[in-house]
């Protein structure tokens, strides 16, 4: 490569970095000024103003609101345009699907759940794309700006993303990414489904996908079935073989309960969500309305089973030495409880009597989904 070139594909490198840095720091700040990015990027004004033309010729980047002049012209304060690209997330469950659209915020555009049990036949394939579609009309979304479709499976996930490895609570192991996209004209993707709702929590928190330093955080996802994920900094550990963090099937009591897996004592014996909703029709609202009347049977199962939960919780804290987050459909209820789970596993935890560790989730609903989704809005963000 001659020097011009190799000046020229350096420059354009800098470009590239630059519009990154200043769509990332909108993305975060909205509605700043020019002069206040500048100012937070140490970017000359050329180079904002530059970068911002083309940004705003792509449509990623609008006009906010116009701030009041203090004397001269009114500054105008500039925004993400978060219609500018979409995504669409599906939660794959036994016999339930929940589909999420997306905007590039991460706001939930419109969002449905279907009564669907799975099987590997072209009718319930062909059926995925027909669901897709309508959430595309319903949220009026134009079909130009669709990054993609995020499918979030209960199932171990080969390096390759192609196959399931592992998918015994579907009955689908060594299905095929192709299986599911036969139908779908987008692109699509398979995701893990706690792996999927842990990306969701740790891109809404802004503090911890903006932190200076390395930050993990241990996202626990309790659903009819257990899982997990790890991540560090926003990316999944996924382990030698893309099992890491299968936390439902750490042996919580050896010997103890029989796990859909065949192995006695495992988290998920004790911690899936059906060992609260079983007698109250299959339904967890309906087993947290009867705890909030006070419902003996109810009150009494529940302390059991926080008790199981802290100590899933405080082995987990103890690996990880991170922030835990319950997740999941179970995650969804415990708002008015985590004080109390703290509480237990604060008596737990040797080294400080504090269970501050503990985090709520923020999102009480279809996190799977939207983590699925927020997988290909990454992606874009990261090669604008």
């Amino acid at each position: 490569m001659n020097p011009l070139t190799r000046q020229k594909v350096i420059s354009s490198e800098i470009r590239k970095i630059n519009r990154n840095l200043i769509y990332h720091y909108l993305y975060d700040h909205p509605s700043v000024t020019k002069q206040e990015l500048s100012n937070a990027l140490g970017m000359s004004m050329p180079t904002i103003t530059q970068n911002l033309t083309e940004l705003t010729a792509q449509g990623l980047v609008v006009n906010a609101e116009q701030l009041q002049s203090t004397g001269g012209r009114k500054a105008r304060t500039l925004s993400i345009n978060p219609r500018a690209k979409h995504a669409i997330g599906l939660d794959v469950t036994t016999h339930n699907i929940g589909a999420v659209a997306v905007d590039l915020g991460g706001s939930i555009v419109v969002s449905k759940r279907v009564q669907a049990p799975f099987s590997s036949t072209p009718f319930y394939f062909r059926g995925l794309s027909t669901l897709i579609e309508d959430l595309i009309d319903e949220a009026g979304i134009d079909r130009q700006t669709l990054l993609g479709v995020g499918l979030a499976v209960p199932a171990i996930i080969s390096k390759d993303g192609q196959e399931l490895t592992y998918a015994s609570f579907l009955n689908f192991t060594n299905g095929k990414l192709k299986d599911f996209a036969e139908f779908i004209p987008y692109p699509c993707r398979f995701v893990n489904d706690a792996n999927a709702g842990g990306f969701a929590e740790f891109w809404n928190n802004a503090a911890l996908r903006n932190a200076s330093e390395d930050r993990g955080v241990v996202y626990l996802s309790v659903n009819n079935s257990v899982g997990g994920a790890f991540l560090v900094n926003g990316r999944i550990f996924p382990g030698d073989d893309q099992r890491a963090s299968e936390f439902g099937h750490m042996t919580l009591i050896p010997g103890g309960r029989t796990c859909y897996c065949g192995q006695k004592g495992c988290v998920d014996a004790y911690l899936g969500a059906g060992r609260l909703s079983d007698g109250y029709q299959g339904s967890l609202s309906a087993f947290f309305d009867a705890l909030q009347r006070g419902e003996a049977q109810a009150c009494q199962r529940w302390s059991e089973y926080l008790e199981y939960m802290a100590m899933a919780v405080n082995n987990l804290h103890m690996a990880f030495d991170s922030d835990v987050i319950i997740g999941g459909h179970v995650g969804g209820f415990m708002t008015p409880y985590i004080e109390r789970l703290r509480g237990i596993i604060a008596e737990r935890n040797p080294f400080s009597k504090s269970g501050s560790y503990l985090q709520d989730c923020a999102y009480k609903r279809e996190a799977t989904a939207v983590g699925a989704a927020m997988m290909f809005i990454r992606e874009f963000m990261n090669s604008i």
